[in-house]
Formats: structure tokens, C-alpha cells, sequence
């Protein structure tokens, strides 16, 4: 398991084999620094072509990408069919549950912290 911390201030724990799609999500491991956030962008000031899911994403990031989204993947598990989920951009019904423990298993994990929460 690792802890993670997001830009925002967002601390979770999740599974050691997703935590490589956070970091490169702009996330940090919990007590350390971030990398800088420039590393992938362009001369231009255009956005990294790394945060636009493409079909040279794995399946594990661009279900992740789609969890943090909150995108609904109906299912799909093909990357094309991946790919046309995220595009179509259906969101998950949020239904109140959890404890703020991200288990790798569940809905996306929000970069804002709940008000009742501290991070």
C-alpha cells in the first residue's frame, strides 16, 4: 500500500499497483515533495499529451483516469472499449458510501478534501 497525496491536499492510501497512475497524475507520495509539474509540458504552454487518455495508456491507467473522473466504464475492459467509455463520459452515481479510505476498489477519489474531513 501506498499513501498519496494530492496538489490539493488530498492524502489517500491505495494499492501499490495503482499508486504509479496517481503519481503520474500529478499526486506525490505522502511526506515528500512532488516532481515538478512541468516535466512533460511543452514549449508551447499547451497541456501534456499525458493527461489525455489515448490508446498508448495501459487498461489499469485509463481505468483509473476513469475512477478519479468518476466515469462509468459500464463494464468494458477491452481498451477501445475503455477508450469510448471515458469519451462518452458518463458519470458514476455518487450514493454517499465510503469512509474516505480509498481501497483501489471503489469510486474515484476527489482532489478536494470533504468539509468534514482534514487532511
Amino acid at each position: 500500500m501506498a499513501t498519496l497525496t494530492h496538489p490539493k491536499g488530498r492524502t489517500v492510501t491505495v494499492p501499490d499497483e495503482v499508486a504509479s497512475t496517481y503519481l503520474e497524475n500529478g499526486w506525490s507520495v505522502a511526506g515528500k515533495e512532488p516532481e515538478s509539474s512541468t516535466a512533460g509540458a511543452s514549449d508551447t504552454g499547451a497541456a501534456p499529451d499525458d493527461l489525455v487518455p489515448t490508446d498508448k495508456w495501459t487498461n489499469e491507467r485509463l481505468e483509473a483516469h476513469a475512477l478519479e473522473q468518476k466515469i462509468d466504464l459500464g463494464g468494458a475492459t477491452r481498451k477501445a472499449d475503455l477508450l469510448a467509455a471515458i469519451a462518452a463520459g458518463k458519470k458514476i452515481e455518487d450514493k454517499g458510501e465510503g469512509n474516505g479510505t480509498d481501497t483501489g476498489e471503489g469510486h474515484s477519489v476527489p482532489a478536494e478534501p470533504h468539509g468534514d474531513a482534514a487532511s
